[in-house]
C-alpha cells in the first residue's frame, strides 16, 4: 500500500452557511491522502513503461477536488461528501482516504486561523463468505455495481445470497462462483 497526498490546496470559494460569506467567498485550504496499491503501475510490462491508469493520478483529483471546490455548498461536510463521491467514481481502488478542509480566518468575530474539518474513511472490509480482505465502497460507486458483477447471476441465486450474507459484499472469486 502507498499514500498518495496533496497538501495545501488553496482555493477561494463562496462555501459557508451565510449569505455574505456565499457573495464574498473565503480563502479554504484542502488536503487529501489516499491509501492505494500502486504495485501494477510500478510494473513495466514489455513494450510498455509505467501506466498512470492503473494508480490514483493526483492530477486528476487536484481536478476533482478544484470542481467540488467551486460548487458553493453550505456546509463543509458536504463538498467533502461530494469529493469522496467523485474519488470513488473515479478510482476503484483506493483503500482509505483522510481529507482536511480548513476554512481560513472563518466570519466568526473574533481572530480565528481557521475551521476545519478532517474525514477519514476506510474501504477495506472482509468479503462475507470467505472472509478475504477487499474494497468495497459500500454504495453504486462499488465495483460490484460499476462492473454489473451480478447480471451474469440468476434472479434466484441473488436472492439466496443477500438471505444468507445480509446484503453484504461478496469478493469477486466468491460471487463469480455463483454464475451459472
Amino acid at each position: 500500500m502507498a499514500r498518495i497526498s496533496l497538501e495545501n490546496m488553496r482555493f477561494r470559494a463562496n462555501h459557508g452557511l451565510y449569505e455574505e460569506e456565499q457573495k464574498i467567498g473565503n480563502d479554504f485550504m484542502l488536503d487529501i491522502s489516499i491509501d492505494t496499491d500502486i504495485q501494477m503501475a510500478a510494473v513495466i510490462q514489455e513494450h510498455d513503461t509505467e501506466k498512470v491508469i492503473n494508480t490514483v493520478n493526483y492530477e486528476l483529483v487536484y481536478e476533482i477536488c478544484r470542481i467540488e471546490m467551486n460548487k458553493p455548498q453550505k456546509l463543509l461536510e458536504t463538498v467533502i461528501e461530494e469529493i469522496i463521491y467523485r474519488l470513488k467514481r473515479h478510482f476503484p481502488n483506493i483503500e482509505a482516504i483522510q481529507i482536511n478542509l480548513r476554512k481560513l480566518n472563518p466570519p466568526l468575530g473574533g481572530r480565528i486561523a481557521a475551521a476545519s474539518i478532517m474525514e477519514v474513511r476506510s474501504f477495506e472490509i472482509q468479503c462475507a463468505k470467505c472472509g478475504s480482505v477487499m474494497i468495497c465502497y459500500g454504495d453504486s460507486t462499488c465495483w460490484c455495481q460499476q462492473e454489473n458483477a451480478r447480471d451474469r447471476i440468476h434472479p434466484r441465486s441473488l436472492e439466496l445470497i443477500n438471505q444468507e450474507f445480509k446484503g453484504s459484499c461478496l469478493c469477486r472469486r466468491c460471487l463469480k462462483s455463483y454464475e451459472g
